[in-house]
């Protein structure tokens, strides 16, 4: 399945470059291309802000965009 695909440079592209924790949210086809969104957890800037030690996370949400051929196109929080 093609879906499965785009799940999969999805994950790898999340795991590598934001948290290897996370839930991808949706994932659509829009036309030749591919939307997503993921909810990341990533350690909390507050907490590293203010220098504490703990396994604080914030919840972020992140929108994706991927081109027909499923190369990411583009990435953006969408949430702050």
């Amino acid at each position: 399945m093609l879906i499965d695909k785009v799940n999969k440079v999805l994950s790898d592209f999340i795991k590598a470059r934001l948290s290897p924790q996370f839930s991808i949210t949706s994932i659509k086809k829009d036309g030749n291309n591919w939307t997503a969104t993921a909810d990341v957890f990533e350690d909390s800037s507050f907490i590293q802000s203010v220098g504490l030690k703990t396994n604080a996370k914030d919840k972020n949400m992140y929108a994706f965009q991927l081109d027909d051929s499923l190369e990411l196109t583009g990435f953006e929080k969408i949430n702050s």
